[in-house]
């Protein structure tokens, strides 16, 4: 949990929390239309809300799925967990640099990479 406030935090000026939705693997319908920042939390006993996926999309609805291969993994490993999307309002940053932005972040500042993200 720590570390998904850290990046709430982070991205505040350009997402309205108002805005962000949370979804689990039943529920994808529910995910809006909107452009952003969404994240792949796994729970854990270890680690309750561990951030396992940093990703951007100009559609949620579209981007993520059952394909998604970060989906496809966290279903094949029973794994529980839940999407949360922060759409962006701010138009001065794109949703790439939104996740480049995350990403280093967390590689740079938290010392931490989500298992997942391939690369940044």
């Amino acid at each position: 949990m720590i570390i998904q406030k850290k990046i709430e935090k982070l991205i505040a000026e350009y997402i309205d929390p108002n805005l962000i939705t949370e979804v689990n693997k039943d529920s994808l319908s529910q995910i809006p239309s909107n452009e952003g920042l969404y994240l792949f939390i796994e729970k854990s006993k270890e680690n309750p809300n561990k951030v396992v996926y940093v990703g951007e999309s100009l559609n949620f609805k579209k981007r993520i799925n059952a394909n998604h291969s970060s989906f496809k993994y966290l279903c094949d490993k029973r794994k529980e967990f839940f999407i949360r999307t922060y759409p962006i309002i701010n138009k001065a940053i794109s949703t790439k640099m939104l996740e480049i932005l995350v990403l280093n972040y967390l590689y740079y500042e938290l010392d931490f990479y989500p298992q997942l993200n391939r690369e940044i």
